[in-house]
């Protein structure tokens, strides 16, 4: 990756991507966090380090989202580069367990880069609609790609 794309949301994909099939250690040990907890939070944040952005912490995903609400970052339309935040209980998605970044997006679902999952990062496909997981999305402040 070249510098020029440094502090996009292409670049953040491009870094989250070149993570997909990394696997956790024992007791969730990643190269992405010093404590053996669940990391797909810090898995963006190690994501949004290498981007050279800053970001909300959303190593705590209920937490992460409160703060990009109180920037205004917060929306539920998403678009690729976008922290998107879930709730797997089926509990009227009051609670976030979860965190990814948006990679792509078509009419009825999302592509999603999601740490933490099956133990590893993978590249994972999110329906949209009435019946989905997302609660919604918080959006780094990115800087616009140079052309």
């Amino acid at each position: 990756m070249t510098d020029s794309l440094l502090g996009t949301a292409a670049a953040m994909i491009e870094i989250a991507a070149a993570e997909i099939g990394y696997h956790e250690g024992a007791n969730n040990h990643t190269k992405y966090q010093s404590k053996d907890q669940a990391w797909c939070g810090a898995f963006l944040m190690w994501c949004a380090k290498a981007n050279q952005i800053e970001v909300p912490s959303v190593v705590g995903t209920e937490a992460g989202a409160v703060a990009m609400k109180k920037l205004g970052q917060w929306h539920e339309t998403p678009i690729p580069g976008d922290f998107v935040f879930f709730d797997f209980i089926d509990d009227n998605k009051v609670r976030i367990q979860h965190v990814g970044i948006v990679e792509k997006v078509s009419a009825n679902s999302i592509i999603t880069i999601e740490g933490n999952t099956s133990d590893q990062v993978m590249r994972k496909t999110r329906k949209l609609g009435a019946h989905s997981q997302i609660v919604g999305y918080g959006r780094p402040n990115y800087r616009k790609a140079e052309s």
